[in-house]
């Protein structure tokens, strides 16, 4: 609500210590990159360069994600208007069987996996499913829900990828939801704010809610399932930066 609908800017820091969410962020990214390197056939090598980096890399090549159709394409974008309001999705890699089925992975670096309900009902599950039935892939072609799939592979926890198929009733379900809740963000003015204070040592804004000046520890956050809604974030972030 801040953020994206006020565009106001809050200076409070969101973990400590910084330089270890920065290098977090920085070593998401570069693993990105490595795939999408990996996939448009170029050499990788030069950039693995780190501890952490080496070891999400050789977990990539010893347990890469299974039976996944041949024609691939790394970082696609997709969007499509919900209540005149665009929605975008980034996928980290599509691998598509024309006109058969398409299926979205996802890399994650979190350092605990989160329980598979919870990615199941985690907004980006929702979202870049519904979005890749509505709009398509362009010259990947276009696919119905039935031909959907959506995978999470973990850097952490290479053999115990997520995988997550798509129907015309979950389809549905996520269309409305989507309009209700583009409609609830357009025309509430306030919003009440979590019972969980836990959450908001995380939060950027968290003085302008009078919710205390601690701030959240970095190692803490990513042991935590809320690290897939941090991931998200710093994902989100490290692109806007660049």
């Amino acid at each position: 609500m801040l953020k994206h609908v006020q565009h106001l800017a809050w200076p409070g820091v969101e973990v400590q210590p910084i330089l270890e969410r920065e290098a977090h962020m920085r070593q998401g990214a570069a693993f990105h990159r490595l795939v999408q390197q990996h996939v448009l056939g170029l050499a990788v090598e030069p950039l693995v360069q780190g501890e952490k980096l080496a070891r999400w890399w050789a977990s990539f090549q010893a347990h890469p994600p299974a039976d996944l159709p041949e024609k691939r394409a790394a970082e696609v974008t997709v969007s499509a208007l919900v209540q005149g309001v665009p929605l975008i999705a980034k996928y980290d890699l599509v691998a598509v069987e024309p006109g058969v089925r398409a299926v979205i992975v996802d890399w994650k670096t979190t350092a605990q996996q989160p329980r598979r309900q919870h990615l199941a009902e985690h907004l980006q599950t929702r979202i870049y499913r519904y979005l890749l039935a509505r709009s398509g892939l362009g010259s990947l072609g276009r696919y119905a829900p039935g031909q959907i799939e959506m995978r999470y592979w973990f850097a952490d926890f290479p053999e115990q990828a997520e995988r997550f198929t798509y129907s015309d009733m979950e389809y549905a379900a996520d269309e409305q939801m989507l309009n209700g809740l583009v409609a609830t963000i357009a025309q509430q003015t306030e919003f009440p704010l979590t019972p969980d204070t836990r959450q908001c040592r995380f939060c950027r804004y968290r003085s302008l809610c009078d919710r205390g000046r601690e701030i959240g520890d970095l190692d803490t956050l990513l042991a935590t399932e809320d690290a897939l809604e941090s991931e998200v974030a710093l994902e989100a972030a490290y692109e806007l930066e660049l």
